[in-house]
């Protein structure tokens, strides 16, 4: 059994980031246990309108632990948390979990 999961948060939801953040780890976590062979998570750049892709045959949460896979994270969280440095941006992320 697989497990998939994403989040995709319009630039004007109000949400805060840490709530994001949170959401997005919950999730992680409740899909790894649909599968543990391999794990993927896709985070959309959206001022490059880019995807940045990673995928491993790890678990998900040791994917999540990735430093290059933090930083992309948290990355995105500022671009939509932080408006004052330019335009605010959605937050879209999503992820898979394989048994």
């Amino acid at each position: 059994m697989c497990g998939i999961f994403g989040l995709v948060i319009n630039k004007n939801a109000g949400y805060e980031s840490a709530f994001i953040k949170k959401s997005l780890m919950t999730l992680a976590r409740l899909s790894e246990s649909r599968g543990k062979d391999s794990s993927g998570l896709v985070i959309r750049d959206e001022a490059t309108k880019e995807f940045q892709v990673y995928k491993g045959d790890v678990y998900l949460n040791y994917l999540l632990k990735n430093k290059q896979v933090k930083h992309n994270i948290d990355y995105a969280l500022k671009a939509y948390q932080n408006h004052t440095e330019g335009p605010r941006q959605s937050f879209t992320a999503m992820g898979h979990s394989r048994l």
